[in-house]
């Protein structure tokens, strides 16, 4: 018989995993909220492997659970690929519905660019 995972409904995941129990360092706090910055603060919640949020905590439209360092730091290098490779291998988890999350997002982003052209 084939194993089945208990996953509650409001939580977004196509693998599921077992949380990290390495302890987040400064360091690590320092780069959720950087990239929470850096995504014009949305209306989410970051929550890490040791479970610190960052991010709206009182009326998040969705909370994304990061499991690991290294999906941290993934999501800072390159967000759009980290987030949807570290999403694939259940390293990142969305408790809330996905659209709402990306629609939070979308709509708290910088409206310019992050690098300009240089100009001749």
């Amino acid at each position: 018989m084939p194993q089945t995972h208990n996953i509650p409904k409001n939580v977004v995941s196509s693998v599921p995993s077992a949380r990290a129990k390495s302890r987040a360092t400064y360091f690590d706090r320092w780069l959720a909220r950087r990239l929470f910055q850096a995504l014009g603060q949305p209306a989410v919640a970051i929550v890490l492997w040791n479970g610190e949020t960052i991010g709206d905590t009182e009326h998040p439209q969705a909370r994304v659970h990061i499991n690991s360092r290294r999906a941290l730091v993934r999501l800072v290098v390159h967000p759009s690929l980290g987030f949807g490779d570290a999403f694939s291998t259940g390293q990142i988890e969305v408790e809330g519905e996905l659209v709402d999350l990306c629609d939070a997002v979308e709509r708290s982003l910088p409206k310019k660019p992050f690098f300009r052209k240089p100009k001749r």
